[in-house]
């Protein structure tokens, strides 16, 4: 890693135009300013342009190297990018020491992690694990006929699917 960053900072150190071409996004932004500061070049003694394109075809590539933007524009989504970054580390950092010591003193080992991403992902998949372990199949009722037309046959259902808990409610329909 030491080598490969080596050889990039120097060739961003020689460059008078640096072109950012990393994802079209937050996340590229932050990973090619991060490079640049890491690299810690004069950025403003740089011409820094952004490669702005949406697909790998060779005439989106081609078309967005002829209408280059200037990259400061997009600057404060790699600040934006870098302030998520940041709080993620703050909260995993301290939160999940906080919850590991909390839910020891309340008789619970482990070690637990936090995160903004992670801990509403994880309660997602638990409260799907919820409804598949206490789903309960219940009877319904459906609507379909057997059409022939040109001598061939097929079944036709509603659409959009529908499905009903009783006779009642399926004869309310039709």
């Amino acid at each position: 890693k030491k080598t490969q960053f080596k050889i990039v900072k120097d060739l961003l150190m020689k460059a008078d135009t640096i072109i950012i071409a990393t994802d079209s996004d937050r996340e590229g932004e932050n990973i090619a300013w991060s490079i640049m500061n890491q690299a810690k070049i004069n950025l403003k003694s740089k011409t820094i342009k952004r490669l702005w394109i949406n697909s790998l075809e060779k005439d989106a590539i081609l078309n967005g190297f002829k209408n280059l933007k200037d990259a400061w524009n997009y600057y404060p989504a790699y600040q934006e990018a870098q302030t998520r970054q940041i709080s993620d580390w703050l909260v995993g950092m301290n939160g999940s020491p906080l919850y590991t010591l909390r839910l020891r003193q309340s008789g619970v080992r482990g070690v637990y992690s936090i995160g903004r991403v992670q801990t509403p992902t994880l309660y997602m998949v638990y409260q799907r694990d919820q409804e598949i372990k206490n789903f309960k199949p219940e009877p319904y009722f459906e609507i379909s006929a057997e059409i022939e037309a040109n001598r061939q046959k097929f079944v036709a259902k509603l659409d959009p699917y529908q499905r009903f808990k009783d006779e009642e409610s399926l004869t309310i329909y039709m």
